[in-house]
């Protein structure tokens, strides 16, 4: 499966030479910031080890990123588990939207923010 899907963005990588570009500038930006790296064969081969799918995603009507990459944490491995059914998970502490919507109604000034890269903010053990 994970393959199959990495020949099928190198073919849509291939077609569009632009796109192409702007991937790779991405996933250098990514391996420069740590958050992945380049699996050699002289790395011993654990049970635990998972590739994660991810493909491009365009928005031309995007002003600030017109590109997104869109990791597949459901995507099942050989063995039929994915990573989403391994991961553990907290409870929710965002409130509810409605509450949210409500409590910007009783300030004069609110301020909104988007965290670039929010989700890869957390540090994982190399172990883990």
């Amino acid at each position: 499966m994970a393959t199959s899907r990495f020949l099928s963005v190198e073919r849509r990588l291939q077609q569009d030479e632009s796109l192409r570009e702007v991937f790779v500038s991405f996933m250098k930006e990514d391996e420069n910031a740590g958050h992945m790296h380049e699996v050699n064969n002289s790395e011993p081969v654990t049970n635990n080890l998972f590739y994660l799918p991810h493909h491009p995603v365009v928005k031309l009507s995007s002003l600030t990123t017109k590109l997104r990459v869109v990791f597949d944490g459901s995507a099942k491995s050989s063995t039929g588990v994915s990573l989403n059914d391994v991961l553990m998970y907290g409870p929710t502490v965002q409130e509810e939207l409605f509450s949210i919507l409500i409590r910007f109604q009783t300030h004069q000034y609110v301020i909104t923010a988007d965290v670039e890269k929010m989700f890869r903010q957390v540090g994982v053990s190399k172990e883990d």
